[in-house]
């Protein structure tokens, strides 16, 4: 067959004749009068005789398997393709025209659609492998099983397309970059086991490898008929025939797209827009004496809180603003900040709603008020050592990409117990309440999450991360999950279990039922935001890095 003029719209008999046939004329019907070449590649053994008399052209290749279909097809269209998987159903009146001027206006080389169930979730609206929580599905799909109400309409680049529908430009198509056949499956007919569009996720990443770029036409719309799958209900013996994939894309690509550890990806593609999300966009220069503006809210409990700001006011860094949030205290509160407003040594700004709004909004509302590079959460019920702030500045220094930084808090009486040290959340969930102090809490190392009682950040994690989130009012959970975003979006967070602050020991059994009930809750609602696998795969991403931080 001779290579086509015409941009060509194809499909491969992956299913079945019916299925691919009714897949492109589906797209035929939709795509109105802008001309195209319909083109069936059918791998089947029989040919389909009436695609001359629906004007289709057929391309038979009995047996092949689907990634060489696919790049035959892509060879005889140098003037660009757009491949229809048989299990999309376009809705989408003129899509051709809409993900034609996407690609004008956009300059990727390649442009996908947004890929809905049959009921209306959304399945896909672009990939991203490298940010968030690496390949599986719920992770890499942006929108996963989500409503659509306009949320992607403003779309920027994304890692890779779902394999639905892919319009292939000429940039594209003339860029070198191939379906590797080692990460397709050997057979024309998709099998459950094979990681669904991981041939194209690694297409992608070739284009990306050569500074092009991949986008999204969130306007056109495709139902897949494949449904959505769930990870947690596979068999382990497709787990285990993923992982084969994923071992070659490992050696391939240099980092492990179940666990990927951003270090890794940076140190080997970070001059390419592999890394855009998460390379220079990150960073944040401090200058040698950074203002840092501290964030405090407290709540009907002047005697911790004169406790907690007496220790600051000791403080050997003198770079300091405090922005404190009265949460609707009835007690002394009000009295006690107009009072110390007065000959406190570092400026004060108090804020009060009218209601007690929670810690998450408490925490929005300060950070949106403020205006220094670095912020520092920290709780009324700390007790803080004079040369505390500068350590932590320091390790931010030296580390760029770390977007936070937090202590080890110790009980604040004569057992000098461990409140909370180095947070794992996989496989024992736990800051090691409770436990003696010694050598295994005192090292410095990087974490996913850690307490949010004294936590210094980068504003920079809040420009890219977002606020905390306010479904997990009043309080718990809040400091977790607003971590996880950072360290999914590229941020690293350090434990420096040499500096020490004090903390009441407090068991959960301790407090109110009605806030032990809230924690938990907090906890179903991050999990449910998150997967049930997040936890995992977060702290394996950073066991398998075995990245270290030097100690001082």
């Amino acid at each position: 067959m001779t290579a086509s003029s015409s941009l060509t719209i194809f499909t491969v008999t992956s299913q079945g004749l019916v299925q691919a046939v009714a897949a492109l004329m589906q797209a035929k019907v939709k795509n109105g009068a802008l001309p195209a070449d319909y083109l069936l590649v059918n791998t089947t053994d029989s040919p389909y005789p009436a695609a001359s008399e629906r004007g289709l052209r057929e391309l038979h290749l009995p047996g092949w398997t689907r990634s060489a279909a696919i790049t035959q097809a892509l060879e005889l269209s140098p003037a660009g393709a757009v491949y229809v998987d048989p299990e999309a159903v376009l809705q989408t009146e003129g899509w051709l025209h809409l993900l034609q001027a996407k690609a004008a206006a956009s300059g990727a080389a390649a442009i996908g659609c947004q890929t809905l169930d049959t009921s209306g979730l959304i399945l896909s609206c672009g990939r991203n492998l490298t940010t968030r929580l690496g390949i599986r599905e719920h992770h890499a799909n942006i929108g996963w099983n989500d409503y659509d109400f306009g949320q992607f309409d403003r779309m920027g680049p994304v890692d890779s397309l779902a394999g639905s529908l892919i319009f292939f430009t000429s940039k594209a198509l003339v860029s070198g970059a191939l379906l590797d056949k080692n990460l397709s499956p050997k057979t024309a007919v998709l099998p459950r086991a094979f990681p669904r569009w991981l041939e194209f996720d690694d297409y992608c990443m070739q284009l990306l490898s050569r500074s092009l770029t991949c986008e999204v036409e969130p306007a056109v719309k495709c139902i897949w008929l494949g449904g959505l799958e769930k990870t947690h209900e596979l068999s382990p013996d497709i787990l285990s025939t993923r992982a084969r994939y994923y071992a070659y894309w490992r050696k391939k690509w240099g980092w492990d797209p179940e666990f990927p550890c951003h270090h890794h990806i940076r140190a080997k593609w970070g001059h390419t827009p592999i890394c855009r999300a998460f390379a220079d966009r990150l960073l944040q220069p401090l200058d040698d004496e950074p203002l840092v503006d501290i964030l405090l809210p407290t709540w009907n409990n002047t005697a911790y809180l004169s406790r907690c700001l007496d220790s600051l006011a000791q403080s050997e860094y003198r770079a300091i603003r405090l922005y404190i949030l009265d949460n609707g205290s009835v007690d002394d509160t009000a009295d006690y900040l107009s009072r110390l407003q007065k000959d406190y040594p570092f400026p004060i700004e108090v804020a009060r709603p009218p209601v007690n709004i929670g810690v998450p909004a408490a925490m929005n509302w300060l950070a949106h008020i403020s205006t220094a590079p670095l912020l520092l959460r920290l709780d009324e019920d700390i007790r803080l050592p004079k040369n505390w702030l500068r350590p932590m500045i320091e390790l931010l220094r030296a580390n760029p990409y770390a977007g936070a930084v937090g202590p080890k808090f110790i009980a604040d009486d004569a057992s000098r117990k461990v409140v909370c040290s180095e947070f794992r959340l996989w496989p024992d969930r736990g800051p090691h309440f409770g436990e003696d102090d010694g050598p295994a809490h005192s090292r410095t190392t990087f974490v996913n999450v850690h307490f949010g009682g004294c936590l210094l950040y980068r504003r920079r994690v809040f420009e890219i991360a977002g606020n905390f989130d306010m479904r997990l009012s009043v309080i718990s959970w809040e400091d977790l999950e607003h971590l996880m975003r950072a360290r999914a979006a590229g941020f690293d967070v350090i434990y420096d279990g040499s500096l020490e602050v004090e903390h009441p020991l407090k068991a959960l059994r301790e407090v109110r039922p009605i806030h032990q009930a809230n924690c938990r809750a907090n906890g179903i609602k991050v999990i449910s935001l998150w997967g049930s696998d997040s936890f995992e795969i977060l702290e394996r991403m950073i066991d398998q890095s075995a990245l270290t931080i030097p100690t001082r």
